[in-house]
């Protein structure tokens, strides 16, 4: 009897799989620097769902930008695909979005109409937003490359707080710590991570997980340890309840193959038509 049961090794094909659809070269990546660049590229996707839009207090939008962010509102409201107001950049495997990265902001462009890619048209001026399962947080409207003001931050410690305390370090304080749009972008082109200290005198790491030194997402490598470790950890579990039950005689003597099945709301591992073993389940 041989019972087969590579849960990672179905996940990196699944991987790959779909990298190689959208034409990107993983050949020279090996398994889990694979699925680091694929977790990069996933994190910046936002599942549809209704969401409520909350806005900054003093929050404003250009007259012209007005049907714009509307029609994105509506979109948010209603649970719809909100991609086409992103970035062209998020289809893109390698690329990696720095305020992302560093602020975990999401920013949405405003035109009024789509481009023929299906895209909305693109914008100057960009919304600045954080985007969680239930709420998109409007910040405000900034000019296309200001990915490094130091306002963003302490307008979300103003409206949102709650928002922050992840991020908050408790009982310390700081003197070293970026006090310039400046001195912010030049540290995150060179990928190092820091410590920030917003008006209000709370000290936070990066809302958006920060960077390695090699500028790929920190939160892309722990969800690809998580899961590499989740798998393999998983596998031995489950052919040991086979073997057990056909011990027992539950099940007969023969060879088993056991199949990774992913969806957005559960990851299982199945046997057949009846047996399943819940990996992860959405809260």
């Amino acid at each position: 009897m041989e019972i087969t049961c590579d849960l990672y090794a179905q996940w990196i094909g699944g991987i790959r799989a779909e990298l190689t659809k959208v034409g990107f070269d993983h050949s020279k990546l090996d398994d889990q620097d694979c699925a680091i660049r694929w977790q990069a590229w996933k994190r910046r996707t936002i599942p549809p769902a209704q969401r409520t839009v909350e806005m900054a207090n003093g929050f404003s939008c250009p007259a012209h930008l007005q049907k714009g962010l509307d029609d994105l509102e509506a979109a948010i409201k209603a649970g719809e695909d909100i991609w086409p107001w992103q970035s062209k950049l998020i289809d893109r495997p390698k690329f990696e979005d720095g305020l992302y990265n560093d602020y975990g902001i999401v920013h949405f462009h405003l035109g009024d109409g789509l481009e023929t890619s299906g895209y909305v048209k693109r914008t100057k001026e960009l919304l600045f937003t954080v985007v969680d399962s239930s709420t998109v947080y409007e910040i405000g409207v900034y000019d296309h490359g200001e990915w490094y003001e130091l306002d963003i931050l302490d307008i979300l410690d103003d409206n949102w707080p709650g928002l922050l305390d992840r991020v908050t370090l408790q009982a310390i304080d700081v003197e070293n710590y970026p006090r310039t749009r400046e001195e912010v972008k030049k540290l995150r082109e060179a990928n190092v991570v820091t410590v920030l200290k917003l008006k209000s005198g709370r000290v936070i790491a990066p809302p958006g997980g920060g960077v390695a030194t090699d500028g790929t997402s920190f939160a892309a490598v722990h969800a690809a340890d998580y899961w590499a470790k989740l798998l393999r950890q998983w596998a031995p579990r489950i052919i040991a309840d086979i073997e057990k039950r056909v011990g027992d005689g539950e099940l007969p003597s023969k060879d088993y193959a056991v199949t990774l099945v992913a969806t957005d709301e559960e990851i299982t591992a199945v046997l057949g038509d009846t047996d399943k073993w819940v990996l992860w389940r959405r809260s």
